[in-house]
C-alpha cells in the first residue's frame, strides 16, 4: 500500500512539473483588442477520448506506428474532420504501471490541444515518421522525399476510414510543423489547411547556420537527442521521468514486444543531423558524409513553388523568443501567394509555454488551442466564424502589452531612425562630419549571451520566462554604444538594420549586434539581435531563393568573399524582427561582439584586432523602424 501511495505522489509531482498550457488568470498575452479569443459554437461537446493504436503499411511495406484519437461517445457511423500530426519525437510515451492507470498521456500545451479538438468533434491521427519512434525504417535526414511521400499515403489511408469525413488538416510544432508544411506541398486533395507552429522555412539560415554562423550547440545537442530517441532512450537526466516512462508507446498486437524491438533495431543506421552539418559552410555544397548534395534538399523554401501551386491555406505561428523562427514565419508568409494565409507572432518562446515579455514574464495566458481551432473550423468545417474578417497578420507589442493587426508585414507607419556609432561610444542622431573617427578593439571569443536565450529555446532549454535577465552581466565586456534617453515612448516594430564599416586582422569572422533598452535605474532589457558571418557579406538579389524585406545574402560558395586583413570593408545585415515599446526616459544601447560561444562557432582567432569606422566617409550605423506612441 505504501508503494501505491508513493507512486501516486510521484505521479502528482510529475504532472505538477510538466509544462502547462494556458494559465487560469488573464496574462498580458491573452487575446484582446485587435485579436479576439475564439469561442466556437460547434453544437455538441464530446466527452472522453478513445485511443486506437496500429501500424499503417506504406507502399514499400514499411510500417508506421499510428495513434488515432477519437471522441469516445460518438454516434454509430458519425464522421469527423481529421487533424494529422507527424513527429520524430515519439507520438506517445509508454507510461509504466501504475502511472498508466491515471493518465492517457496528454500533457502540456499539445495535450490540452488534443483534448480540446476531440471535445469539439475532431479526430487526431498521430504518426511516428519513418525511422523514428515505434515506426520501422531508416532516417537518413529530416523530411526526406520518402517521408513526405509517407504523409501523402497516410492521408490516403485516413480518407478510407469510417470515422473520417474527407477533410484533413495538419498541425505541428517545430519538426512536426515542417512536416505539415511539406504535406501541404503534396497537393493532396483532402488536405484543406495547415498550421505551422514554431517551425523553420530555410534550414540553412533559420536553424543550422543562422546568418552563416554554424549553430553548433543546436546541431550537436539535437542530433544526440534524436539518436537517443531513435534507440528508445529518453534524452533527459530526470530520474523521475525515466521511472514513469519506459520508451515510445508500443503498438498492440500479436508478438508486440518482438515487433517493437524490431522497429527500434531498424533505426540503428540512422544518420544524425550533427553528421549532416559537418563540413558545411555554404548552402549549396554537400556535407562531409556526401549523403545529400546540399541541405537545401530538405528545406521547405526550396519547394516554395510547389506549395504555392497547391494553394493550401497556411497559418504561420511563432514568437519573438522562438529562436529566429519568427523571421522564418515572416519569410514564409511574405512568399505565399493567394488569400487565406495568416501570420501571428506573440511574446512566446519555442513551443509557446512562456510569455517572455520582459514587462510581464510568466506562463503564457494565450489560448493556443482556440486560435488553431479557429483556423481549422473555417477551412475544414467551413464555419463562418469571423476568420475572413480578420487582418492576415497579428503581432504582440511588448511593453505596450497589446495585440496589433495589420494587412502587411512590416506594418506601415514606421520610419527608420538612423543612429550613428560615435567614436566616444555614443549613439547619435546626426551623421558624423569629421573625416576621422574610429574605435579599435580586441576580440574576446569567450563572450556569449548565457543560457536563458532565444537560441536555447529551440531545444526547450529556456527554463524561465525571464529570458536574457542577465544580459547586462553577459555583455559587460562588449563594445557598447549608448543613445540619449527618449523624452516620449516610441514603438519599435519591424527589422532593425545594421551597417558597419570596419577592418579586421583576420580573413574571416562574424559580427553579433544586440539592441538593448536601458531604464533610468540602469537595468537592461534585451530587445533583439542580428549577426552575420563576414565571408557572406556580399549582397545580391535573391529571387531564385525567396523574396525578403531585408538585405539578401545568398550563403553560396561562389558569393563568398574572404576579408583582406587590415583593409577597410563594410557589411549590412538585419536584426531579427520585433515589436517593442520603449518607455519615455529609457535609452537604446547597441552592444557589438564577434562571437556568441554559448551557441555558435567562432570564425576569427581570439585576440584579433577590429577597427570600427565612425567618420563622415565611413559612418557605421543602425536603422531602427520606430514611431512615437500614438502617431
Amino acid at each position: 500500500m505504501s508503494f501505491y501511495k508513493n507512486a501516486c505522489l510521484l505521479l502528482l509531482l510529475f504532472i505538477t512539473f510538466l509544462p502547462l498550457g494556458a494559465q487560469k488568470y488573464k496574462a498580458s498575452d491573452a487575446a484582446s483588442g485587435a485579436l479576439k479569443a475564439y469561442a466556437p459554437d460547434t453544437g455538441r461537446s464530446y466527452r472522453g477520448i478513445e485511443i486506437q493504436r496500429m501500424y499503417v503499411r506504406m507502399p514499400d511495406s514499411t510500417l508506421l506506428a499510428t495513434d488515432v484519437y477519437l471522441p469516445r461517445k460518438r454516434r454509430e457511423g458519425e464522421r469527423f474532420p481529421v487533424i494529422l500530426h507527424q513527429t520524430r519525437y515519439w507520438r506517445a510515451a509508454q507510461v509504466n504501471w501504475p502511472f498508466s492507470m491515471f493518465t492517457q498521456g496528454f500533457f502540456g500545451i499539445y495535450g490540452q490541444m488534443i483534448k480540446r479538438f476531440i471535445a469539439s468533434g475532431y479526430v487526431i491521427v498521430n504518426v511516428d515518421v519513418r525511422g523514428t519512434g515505434a515506426s520501422f525504417g531508416r532516417n537518413d535526414y529530416p523530411w526526406s522525399e520518402q517521408e513526405v511521400a509517407d504523409g501523402y499515403e497516410i492521408c490516403n489511408w485516413i480518407v478510407q476510414q469510417p470515422w473520417a469525413d474527407g477533410n484533413i488538416g495538419s498541425v505541428g510544432g517545430s519538426y512536426s510543423g515542417t512536416a505539415a508544411e511539406f504535406l501541404a506541398g503534396t497537393c493532396h486533395p483532402n488536405v484543406k489547411a495547415v498550421v505551422l507552429m514554431y517551425s523553420l522555412f530555410d534550414v540553412y539560415d533559420d536553424i543550422a547556420f543562422p546568418n552563416g554562423n554554424h549553430f553548433e550547440w543546436f546541431t550537436g545537442n539535437w542530433g544526440k537527442a534524436n539518436t537517443m530517441l531513435d534507440n528508445n532512450k529518453l534524452p533527459v537526466k530526470n530520474g523521475l521521468v525515466k521511472m514513469l516512462v519506459s520508451g515510445v508507446a508500443k503498438v498492440p498486437g500479436k508478438d508486440r514486444n518482438q515487433v517493437y524491438k524490431a522497429a527500434i533495431a531498424s533505426h540503428k543506421d540512422n544518420i544524425g543531423v550533427d553528421e549532416t552539418s559537418k563540413g558545411v559552410d555554404f548552402r549549396n555544397v554537400p556535407p562531409l558524409n556526401r549523403m545529400i548534395d546540399s541541405i537545401d534538399i530538405f528545406s521547405p523554401h526550396a519547394y516554395l513553388q510547389r506549395l504555392n501551386a497547391c494553394g493550401t491555406p497556411v497559418y504561420s505561428y511563432s514568437g519573438w523568443y522562438d529562436g529566429d523562427y519568427q523571421a522564418a514565419a515572416v519569410k514564409r508568409h511574405l512568399n505565399l501567394q493567394g488569400e487565406h494565409h495568416k501570420l501571428i507572432i506573440g511574446p512566446w518562446n519555442h513551443g509557446g509555454k512562456f510569455n517572455c515579455s520582459p514587462f510581464n514574464p510568466g506562463n503564457s495566458g494565450f489560448d493556443h488551442a482556440g486560435e488553431v481551432q479557429k483556423f481549422f473550423d473555417r477551412h475544414l468545417r467551413n464555419y463562418r466564424n469571423g476568420l475572413e474578417q480578420e487582418a492576415p497578420v497579428h503581432y504582440f507589442t511588448m511593453g505596450e502589452e497589446q495585440w496589433k493587426a495589420t494587412d502587411t508585414w512590416p506594418p506601415q507607419g514606421f520610419d527608420p531612425e538612423t543612429l550613428y556609432l560615435g567614436h566616444s561610444l555614443q549613439l547619435q542622431r546626426t551623421a558624423p562630419v569629421a573625416d576621422t573617427g574610429q574605435v579599435q578593439y580586441t576580440v574576446n571569443n569567450a563572450l556569449n549571451t548565457g543560457n536563458d536565450t532565444r537560441w536555447k529555446s529551440l531545444k526547450s532549454e529556456l527554463k524561465t520566462a525571464d529570458a536574457y535577465s542577465d544580459i547586462k552581466q553577459q555583455l559587460k565586456d562588449a563594445l557598447t554604444f549608448t543613445a540619449e534617453p527618449y523624452a516620449y515612448p516610441v514603438e519599435i516594430t519591424g527589422h532593425p538594420l545594421v551597417e558597419l564599416y570596419f577592418s579586421s586582422g583576420a580573413e574571416d569572422g562574424a559580427f553579433f549586434v544586440y539592441l538593448l533598452d536601458e531604464s533610468p535605474d540602469g537595468n537592461y532589457n534585451y530587445i533583439t539581435e542580428g549577426s552575420l558571418r563576414l565571408i557572406h557579406r556580399a549582397e545580391g538579389e535573391c529571387p531564385d531563393i525567396y523574396n525578403d524585406v531585408v538585405p539578401c545574402h545568398t550563403f553560396r560558395k561562389a558569393d563568398a568573399r574572404p576579408l583582406q586583413p587590415g583593409a577597410a570593408d563594410s557589411v549590412r545585415f538585419d536584426m531579427l524582427p520585433v515589436s517593442y515599446l520603449l518607455p519615455a526616459g529609457h535609452r537604446l544601447k547597441v552592444c557589438i561582439t564577434n562571437s556568441d560561444i554559448s551557441h555558435f562557432k567562432t570564425y576569427q582567432p581570439d585576440g584579433t584586432v577590429y577597427t570600427l569606422f565612425t567618420n563622415a566617409r565611413m559612418s557605421s550605423r543602425i536603422q531602427i523602424p520606430l514611431k512615437r506612441k500614438g502617431e
